[in-house]
């Protein structure tokens, strides 16, 4: 499944934007920044622990399956 947007939790979203109102003093007018920023970091930092294979987490090379060519 592809990673968007859509795949994120509003919940979460909305204590990140929360956290970085209170970063900003908690002074008004800029919520439309802090939720576009909360969703930007939250789907960078969700598709980095996207799974993946064993090998590759590990950057193990993995070779080409054997054909009748390089048998």
């Amino acid at each position: 499944m592809k990673n968007t947007i859509q795949n994120l939790d509003a919940s979460q979203v909305a204590q990140k934007a929360y956290e970085y109102y209170v970063q900003r003093g908690c002074k008004q007018g800029n919520e439309l920044d802090d939720w576009l920023r909360a969703e930007a970091e939250l789907s960078v930092s969700k598709s980095k622990t996207t799974k993946m294979p064993a090998a590759v987490a590990k950057n193990v090379p993995v070779s080409a399956p054997k054909t009748k060519k390089n048998k």
